[in-house]
């Protein structure tokens, strides 16, 4: 089966390694693309639109015309993108820790004053470490050092520009009920049970939308479920795909 995973803000295609290698070593493909100025991708205009039209384009270059479609937090919001411009294309749906809901006018604002500072110089290392304990549970923080020194990593190869862009396009985004609503196919909602940036009662809405779906909580991961637990993600995934026939 083809699968398409889509990174969170502000990392890159890595956060989904662990689970990519399980998923090809079990005889599917996968696509873990970079987003827009992410990685090795080159910047784009700050519109998840862009970011799902980028994705497309990379499934048709490998020859996906149908395929899995699964996205973490900036990811999930691509991935909800991408079911605004082909939805056909989508055989089955992963969101993980992320929500189907606009940004408030706070939290749009409070995006876009830290994309301000970034193109005012804001040091990365300053921002990684303001953001980690956001991105990461507290089991991550108290007793996992080395995920807590990749994430820094991730987010500290990233240029302030694409960052900022990122900032721009998150805080744009529409609701995307309405998309979810209308997919009929099957999903799978996953959520960090430490996740406090996007927290249980966010799920409620994409159950509540989604027609045939079903939830996998990941016990002692926060936001970034897939690195700090990357075992029991994998797990749940294969699971899921597996179901699919």
């Amino acid at each position: 089966m083809n699968i398409v995973l889509l990174h969170a803000f502000p990392l890159n295609h890595h956060l989904w390694d662990a689970q990519a290698q399980a998923l090809r070593a079990a005889g599917h493909q996968v696509l873990a693309p970079d987003l827009p100025g992410f990685g090795s991708s080159p910047i784009g205009e700050p519109s998840l639109d862009v970011y799902a039209s980028a994705v497309l384009e990379q499934a048709d270059a490998a020859g996906f015309d149908e395929f899995v479609l699964g996205g973490l937090s900036m990811g999930g919001y691509t991935a909800m993108a991408i079911l605004r411009q082909a939805p056909e294309r989508v055989q089955a749906l992963i969101l993980a820790d992320t929500r189907a809901s606009a940004d408030s006018a706070e939290g749009a604002a409070g995006r876009l004053a830290r994309a301000d500072e970034l193109d005012a110089g804001l040091d990365l290392e300053v921002f990684s470490r303001a953001i980690i304990p956001t991105l990461v549970g507290p089991t991550t923080l108290a007793e996992r050092p080395e995920v807590i020194d990749t994430v820094r990593g991730w987010i500290e190869a990233n240029p302030p520009a694409t960052i900022a862009n990122a900032l721009r396009a998150l805080a744009a985004r529409p609701d995307s009920v309405t998309e979810l609503e209308a997919f009929k196919r099957p999903a799978l909602i996953v959520w960090g049970e430490e996740d406090t940036l996007t927290n249980r009662d966010d799920q409620e809405p994409m159950l509540d939308a989604l027609d045939d779906v079903e939830l996998a909580i990941i016990a002692s991961a926060g936001h970034l479920s897939s690195v700090e637990s990357p075992d029991a993600v994998s797990a749940v995934l294969l699971d899921f795909i597996e179901s699919l026939g």
